[in-house]
């Protein structure tokens, strides 16, 4: 293989991928502080206390975990730190985008599934027939909040440190990317404008699963809108967040030898049911894939481009080499 070709294949080191983590971290902070008060939506940080205190435990120990060299434990907590801030994130970063009150494109995104010649009310009918299936798809659609937690503890383990860290940088910028199209794109979403009564599925509670629809309304209707974590749920249609968040697991997991087809067909499934579960039309999905694929892309660039400008300048960290990646 010649070297253009190595450096194109090969993980970026742990350093590069740290700080690619650390940046998109740092720039979802900037906007939400940034974006907030010139926004409808306020945020009682109260609220917020007992994540704090959960975020504030993670940090001790991952300081203990440095001071006492022990260098996985310091970065299974970084990247729980991380990912769960950046979860929280997330779903704020969505309500901002909401607030901006663009016209909403249902009939847009239903025209692409004509298009596709999907029809959702009958693969929601088709899939509420089956109460076992129905059961499987929330247990699916619930997964994407343990794999971004576990996942990363297992590449850790096997020493794929690197992809770890390039997996949840590709989820925050899979978010910051899917919050901007939103704002531009929002919808209610495929149950609401289908025309479905919710009488019409029996296996779950259509009410009480679309629930989401009241809090996006408001959140574009009104003056001041006070942002409630407890009530806050995911409002983002275009793109799936969870289709996207699909294929960087299954992309990350395809490092842990065990478990790697698992994976891969379980992340298939979880797009699946995101149709169902999170009212998507089947355009959302491709294009969440779309997006996921675009982020690991970005991420794995700017991590080569990092290295690329670190070497130069000969200011090297020293590799913690145990935990690099090897291809």
């Amino acid at each position: 293989m010649s070297g253009d070709s190595y450096a194109r294949t090969r993980m970026p080191d742990l350093a590069s991928t740290r700080t690619a983590l650390r940046a998109l971290f740092g720039l979802m902070i900037f906007l939400i502080m940034a974006g907030t008060p010139v926004s409808s939506v306020k945020t009682d940080m109260s609220d917020l206390s007992a994540i704090g205190l959960i975020l504030v435990i993670f940090l001790l120990a991952m300081m203990y975990g440095r001071v006492r060299r022990m260098l996985p434990l310091e970065m299974i907590c970084e990247c729980w730190a991380i990912g769960l801030a950046a979860s929280i994130m997330a779903i704020m970063l969505s309500y901002l985008a909401a607030s901006f009150n663009q016209p909403m494109t249902d009939d847009l995104l239903k025209s692409f599934d004509h298009a596709l010649g999907f029809d959702w009310a009958s693969y929601a009918r088709t899939v509420d027939a089956s109460p076992f299936l129905v059961k499987w798809f929330f247990h699916a659609y619930a997964s994407m909040a343990k794999q971004l937690l576990f996942i990363p503890v297992l590449l850790i383990i096997i020493k794929q440190a690197p992809r770890a860290y390039v997996m949840l940088a590709s989820f925050l910028l899979l978010v910051l990317i899917s919050c901007f199209i939103f704002i531009w794109m929002p919808a209610i979403g495929a149950f609401h404008s289908s025309g479905m009564l919710a009488s019409e599925l029996t296996s779950i509670r259509a009410a009480g699963v679309y629930n989401w629809v009241p809090q996006l309304l408001a959140v574009r209707s009104a003056e001041t809108f006070e942002f409630d974590l407890a009530r806050a749920g995911g409002i983002i249609s275009m793109p799936s967040v969870h289709a996207g968040t699909a294929l960087i697991c299954a992309w990350a997991g395809w490092r842990i030898p065990v478990v790697k087809y698992v994976l891969v067909a379980w992340n298939l499934f979880m797009s699946a049911s995101t149709i169902f579960v999170g009212s998507h039309y089947l355009v959302d999905i491709l294009v969440g894939w779309a997006v996921g694929a675009l982020a690991i892309y970005g991420v794995l660039r700017a991590c080569r481009w990092h290295e690329s400008q670190r070497d130069r300048t000969s200011d090297v960290e020293p590799p913690a080499a145990s935990f690099e990646a090897k291809a």
